[in-house]
């Protein structure tokens, strides 16, 4: 055997092995999203009577909602197993929920294929947070694959929200800055009326609508769609790449938007200097287009612009 010959046969032996251990991981990780050992799961109720005025919540994969309590009690529900617990608190005026795992890295090795050699079992579980309808700080979320849902009838300060590819729906208020950071979750929904937003986010959709913003609205995307509807925002930036754009009854002093081939379709309040720029994308402009309207900026590659009147 050659030294070519031989040094090929090792890095394809190498590249073999890391391949069934990244495998071996993915298919581990499936079992921390709820796929196997449904079983050992046990429910834990905790009433909390602490006065506290922020929320931060960790989660891996288990849902978060937030429910209206119908006694105004505060109370929160989540699910343990010897491997994978929570650790619930009130300190420094802050109500905790943070998810610990107790496993180590090798017992995320598992090449077992969930529904075959693994049990599966649809029981949800959901994490819930039980609020009486009030007026709170600041509300931190993480998660990686857990849909967060919050119904309206909650005032928040300031709303931030990190996951990875879990849905989020919130339709309560935020009267101060809201951040979300997401890869290819969609944020089906959410109302601010405070100061700044900020929207990152690789694939997923953004819809935000009826909001009022005397700061700046930020939206970073590839490939979601972007639906602004029912807004009054100082200033918006928006850049995508090829995500469409809808406006519907929009209005703001300084819009920027920068995109590559997604279609811009807006329906505006009051009058604009609408400034267009691209290589190949048609317009089609029926508002007022006056040199001392409100700046309205797009950079564009092959994307249409429409702009009507509301």
């Amino acid at each position: 055997m050659n030294k070519f010959t031989k040094t090929f046969l090792i890095a394809g032996g190498i590249c073999l092995g890391a391949g069934i251990i990244v495998t071996g991981i993915a298919l581990g990780m499936a079992r921390k999203s709820g796929m196997a050992d449904q079983g050992s799961y046990e429910k834990i109720s905790t009433t909390i009577t602490d006065n506290f005025e922020n929320i931060h919540i960790e989660e891996i994969s288990h849902d978060i909602k937030f429910v209206i309590s119908d006694d105004d009690s505060v109370k929160v529900e989540y699910w343990d197993n010897e491997s994978l617990i929570h650790d619930l608190k009130v300190e420094d005026d802050t109500l905790t929920l943070t998810y610990k795992n107790s496993k180590h890295w090798w017992d995320w090795i598992n090449i077992g294929i969930p529904g075959i050699t693994e049990p599966v079992n649809n029981t949800p579980h959901d994490t819930i947070i039980y609020l009486p309808e009030d007026e709170y700080k600041d509300l931190k979320i993480s998660g990686v694959s857990s849909d967060v849902i919050i119904p309206e009838g909650f005032i928040f300060e300031d709303i931030s929200i990190d996951t990875v590819s879990g849905e989020i729906t919130c339709q309560s208020e935020a009267v101060g800055n809201v951040k979300v950071d997401t890869t290819s979750g969609n944020l089906n929904e959410i109302s601010i009326n405070g100061i700044s937003a900020t929207v990152n986010t690789v694939s997923g959709d953004v819809h935000i609508s009826n909001s009022d913003l005397s700061g700046s609205l930020v939206i970073n995307t590839t490939s979601g769609e972007v639906a602004l509807t029912d807004i009054n925002i100082s200033a918006v930036a928006i850049n995508t790449t090829s995500g469409d754009i809808n406006l519907v009854n929009y209005s703001s002093d300084n819009t920027s938007i920068d995109t590559t081939s997604g279609d811009i379709d807006a329906i505006v309040i009051g009058d604009y200097n609408i400034a267009f720029d691209s290589v190949s994308g048609d317009q089609n402009i029926s508002c007022n287009n006056i040199s001392d309207g409100a700046r309205f900026t797009v950079n564009t590659v092959s994307g249409d612009l429409t702009v009507r009147a509301a």
